[in-house]
């Protein structure tokens, strides 16, 4: 659990300094959101298969029902008032992956303290058949497609946390602090459902509205705003270093093999090492630099002299 804690400590950066904000609670707390777990697993609650968005996937025209799985600490047991929030985004390059994937951090998060949820997201390229992985990976499909499918993903995070920050008083969650993570395309869409207005997400995607409707309507109807405190960014990327600049000051923490050529730490294009290179992005070792040279709190750790993809030590 040692990385846990890393990234416990991150996310409490902005926490601990809450007479700044005027925020009315700290979670300068002993024994919680720390390596060792506040409750026992017995005390969590799992409220599972919510329906949080049903959009229409951009290229079956099929409307889905996006499904999100709350993990918390059972209210009967847990005195605290508010709780803050994570959204954890599982992997699996836009085309497979499954929100249980993110089941075990989801848990160790509520033991924690934590309310943490993850979800689904649709997913695909526009690949005909029933084995999306061989047919996508053999490069017969239009590169475009996958930019579109990044695009997608952004909008159903952004989705899962209007609906969150719209039933945050059934979970006691403390809308003040919302918090993302992710991993591979999961990273990718933390950063980018973080990072992006609609003018940065068009700029990536220019059919993006047209395939899929504009960035904060997708999904469902809920109109609600929220600010994510803090990202982290497991073997992830952005899709342009200078977004990380244009929505606040918000902390990273990154995670990274050091020559990952499936998701580049540096700047580099996804997927080039298995196909032809699709888009480009700037990755951890850029995410990092960039927000440190600007005063913004960010952290790399990185697994040196590894080809691999997301190994880092869990």
């Amino acid at each position: 659990m040692k990385i846990l804690a890393r990234i416990l400590i991150l996310l409490l950066l902005p926490i601990l300094f809450v007479s700044k904000t005027g925020f009315s609670q700290s979670y300068c707390l002993s024994n919680r959101f720390s390596e060792t777990a506040f409750f026992d697993s017995s005390a969590i609650r799992i409220d599972s298969n919510i329906v949080f968005s049903n959009p229409v996937h951009a290229f079956t025209n099929i409307r889905e029902n996006l499904i999100i799985d709350i993990y918390y600490p059972d209210i009967s047991i847990d005195s605290l008032p508010l709780r803050p929030f994570i959204l954890l985004i599982h992997g699996g390059a836009f085309l497979g992956g499954s929100r249980h994937d993110m089941d075990y951090q989801c848990m160790e998060y509520a033991r924690r303290g934590f309310v943490a949820a993850t979800i689904e997201y649709r997913l695909g390229w526009n690949c005909a058949g029933t084995d999306i992985f061989s047919i996508c990976l053999l490069c017969q499909q239009n590169p475009n497609d996958i930019i579109t499918a990044t695009y997608c993903a952004a909008q159903d995070a952004r989705a899962a946390f209007r609906f969150i920050h719209a039933n945050a008083n059934q979970y006691h969650i403390d809308n003040n602090y919302l918090f993302v993570g992710g991993e591979s395309a999961g990273g990718i869409t933390a950063l980018n459902s973080t990072f992006w207005d609609q003018t940065e997400a068009s700029a990536f995607d220019p059919n993006g509205i047209s395939r899929a409707g504009l960035l904060d309507t997708a999904g469902n109807s809920l109109t609600d705003t929220y600010e994510v405190r803090a990202v982290i960014n497991s073997c992830g990327s952005i899709t342009r270093d200078s977004f990380l600049l244009n929505n606040g000051n918000i902390p990273v923490i990154n995670f990274h093999d050091e020559f990952d050529c499936v998701v580049p730490p540096q700047y580099g294009q996804v997927i080039s090492c298995i196909c032809q290179p699709f888009y480009w992005t700037a990755g951890s070792e850029v995410v990092y630099s960039k927000l440190n040279a600007n005063g913004i709190c960010s952290k790399y750790y990185q697994v040196p002299l590894s080809t691999n993809h997301c190994s880092f030590p869990k």
